[in-house]
């Protein structure tokens, strides 16, 4: 699907909730204006940048996704915004991306990796002391499966997959489901972590936790900043040796508390 249509699907799918929250400046379309604005979420098409309110609500612990809305899975999520998941998958179109739709396909990691039009840059502003901050989202986060413990700054666009209700209407699954940016291989979030990780409920060596030296404290307000890949910026660290376990697509091994 290209980016016009895609605009033009979600358009539909929000309008809703997107009329009357547009600022595009002096032009009236918003693939040209300026500003797009929702409850939550800004976009500026110029500087190509998203930007999205969340707050801080776990400091340790396990994760098997990044933002959630508020809810949902704040037991095993860092972040909860309250912006609606179509929202933000609009406003990354409207910043360029285009998003590559998960597969449990093996291949699809690399391919998605080398899929320059998918890739984002996520990071994280907020205040510590009464003086900004501005850190890249994997600074808040340890590998389980590493012995340093990093892990790749890897994030791709995917947007999230439709659901059929039993009025026969097509609903964007994370609007459901309420996962913004998933950690472990699944069909509806709007943002994959690039690199396969392990269900972290199966073993202490597998998937990913709070790096508990440099999460804020829970109750933070923060601006989290979306961009398109930057081949120029930070380089990505090499992947972990050895192959993460396979992930269930449906979810069926997450810890149901």
């Amino acid at each position: 699907m290209n980016i016009r249509r895609s605009v033009t699907v979600l358009m539909t799918l929000i309008v809703g909730s997107v009329v009357g929250c547009v600022a595009p400046g002096k032009d009236a379309d918003p693939l040209g204006g300026k500003t797009l604005k929702a409850s939550g979420i800004e976009a500026d098409i110029r500087k190509r940048e998203v930007r999205l309110d969340a707050t801080v609500c776990l400091s340790r612990g396990i994760l098997e996704y990044l933002v959630c809305l508020p809810g949902t899975f704040e037991h095993e999520t860092i972040f909860t915004a309250k912006c609606r998941p179509s929202q933000l998958h609009l406003a990354l179109l409207l910043i360029g991306l285009v998003p590559r739709a998960f597969e449990t396909d093996p291949e699809w990691w690399e391919m998605a990796r080398e899929d320059k039009q998918a890739l984002v840059n996520v990071s994280v502003e907020y205040e510590l002391d009464g003086k900004p901050q501005r850190r890249r989202i994997t600074e808040f986060l340890v590998s389980r499966e590493r012995t340093d413990g990093k892990v790749p700054d890897r994030w791709v666009f995917t947007g999230s997959e439709f659901f059929k209700g039993n009025d026969g209407k097509s609903r964007y699954g994370a609007d459901i489901t309420g996962v913004v940016i998933g950690l472990i291989g699944e069909g509806a979030a709007v943002i994959q972590f690039g690199e396969k990780a392990g269900v972290p409920y199966r073993g202490e060596d597998q998937g990913l936790e709070i790096n508990t030296d440099t999460i804020p404290a829970v109750g933070t307000k923060v601006r989290l900043i979306f961009t398109p890949h930057d081949e120029k910026g930070r380089a990505a660290e090499p992947p972990a040796k050895g192959a993460a376990p396979s992930t269930p697509p449906d979810g069926s091994d997450r810890n149901p508390g």
